[in-house]
């Protein structure tokens, strides 16, 4: 921790050392400094508010695929078991049912794909740039930690996890698919 010189500006430079300038009336800052840290911590919130954005976004976006695919998955198997029980004939409008109800998951998950690799690219974007801008703006080395991962851990994050999941339906959609039309 450094020990500050009261007659002189307690900004520290990117060296460490304390401003050599005098501060300014009734101020711990010198003229040049004045103000420096509430600019620096309104781009430092600025940024990290769009990745959290970002985030907040990608899971939304994430759970409304996800109650969507499982509704029609629902749907798909409620018509799918009623078409192979023994005792009923086979309806047409069901069989045709299905087949729409596979191809749109099959569509949807594709588009769910797309999506959540489009929203996974713009949070590393954004999570770099949050990494700059702490180390740009800031003294604190907390968020560069956290960050310095390794690239097996780096596919353990919950975005990296949760574009598995549209890849698991689209295996199913596609085994689905394969059932209805064969």
């Amino acid at each position: 921790m450094t020990d500050f010189k009261k007659d002189k500006c307690r900004y520290l430079e990117e060296n460490g050392e304390q401003c050599q300038n005098h501060p300014k009336d009734g101020q711990n800052l010198c003229e040049d400094h004045l103000g420096v840290g509430d600019r620096h911590t309104e781009v430092y919130r600025a940024v990290t508010d769009h990745f959290r954005q970002d985030l907040r976004e990608f899971f939304s976006r994430s759970n409304f695929f996800l109650v969507a695919e499982a509704a029609l998955l629902s749907a798909f198997y409620a018509i799918q078991t009623k078409l192979i029980s023994p005792p009923n004939l086979v309806n047409l409008g069901d069989l045709w049912s299905n087949k729409a109800l596979a191809f749109a998951g099959l569509l949807l998950t594709v588009i769910w794909l797309f999506v959540s690799c489009s929203s996974v690219y713009w949070i590393r974007r954004w999570r770099r740039e949050v990494y700059t801008v702490s180390e740009d703006l800031s003294n604190i080395s907390s968020y560069k930690k956290v960050e310095e991962v390794g690239p097996l851990t780096d596919l353990l994050r919950p975005e990296h996890i949760t574009v598995l999941l549209p890849v698991l339906f689209l295996g199913l959609w596609a085994f689905a698919l394969f059932k209805v039309l064969c």
